[in-house]
C-alpha cells in the first residue's frame, strides 16, 4: 500500500484497505481495524481530503491509545502532521510532528524518526526557517542511509536541496 501512495496510485491501496477493514470489522480485530483507519486517513491526506483524513486518524488514534500501540500512534501523529502541513496549519503540523518524534526517537523507531525529521524540515521551510530545515533534513539522512530507507533518503535530499536554495 505505501508504495502505491508514494507513486500516487491511491485507488488500488484504497480498495485493498477498504476490503481489509470490512474483514477486520466482521471478526472484531480492533488493532487491525485501527490500522485500516490510519491507512484510509493517509490515503485521504494524499488526496487532500483533510476532513475525512482527520476523521479516520481520530478513530485510529483512539484505538492505538487505548491499546498502547506506540509505533502505530507515532504513525498517526506523523500523518496528522502531514495533513496540517497540507492545510497550512503550521503550528498544528509542528505539534503533531513533535508528538511523533517524542514517541519514535527514544524507542529507536528509525524509519518513523527519519520521516518525522523530514516532515519537520518541510514545516521549517514553510515557516521560512532554512537553517532548521537543513539541520533536520541532514539528521534524517543520517538515520535513513544506514537503514537503507530509500524513501526517506530521497525526501531528505529533496528537502535539503530546497532548503539550500531558499
Amino acid at each position: 500500500c505505501s508504495s502505491d501512495l508514494r507513486t500516487g496510485k491511491t485507488g488500488p491501496a484504497r480498495k485493498l484497505t477498504v476490503d481489509n477493514r470490512k474483514t477486520c470489522e466482521r471478526i472484531s480485530w480492533q488493532g487491525d481495524l485501527a490500522r485500516c483507519e490510519w491507512m484510509l486517513g493517509w490515503l485521504d491526506a494524499a488526496e487532500n481530503k483533510w476532513r475525512s483524513a482527520h476523521s479516520h486518524l481520530d478513530a485510529a488514534e483512539a484505538t492505538f491509545t487505548r491499546g498502547h500501540m506506540i509505533q502505530e500512534l507515532a504513525l498517526v501523529h506523523l500523518t496528522r502532521s502531514a495533513c496540517h502541513l497540507g492545510e497550512r496549519h503550521l503550528d498544528g503540523a509542528l505539534a503533531a510532528c513533535d508528538r511523533a518524534l517524542d514517541l519514535a526517537a527514544p524507542r529507536n523507531y528509525r524509519l518513523i524518526h527519519a520521516d518525522a525529521l523530514v516532515l519537520r524540515a518541510r514545516i521549517a521551510l514553510a515557516r521560512g526557517d532554512a537553517t532548521t530545515a537543513r539541520n533536520d533534513a541532514e539528521s534524517a539522512l543520517q538515520i535513513a542511509e544506514p537503514c537503507e530507507y530509500a524513501w526517506a533518503e530521497r525526501d531528505a535530499c529533496e528537502t535539503l536541496a530546497q532548503a539550500w536554495t531558499s
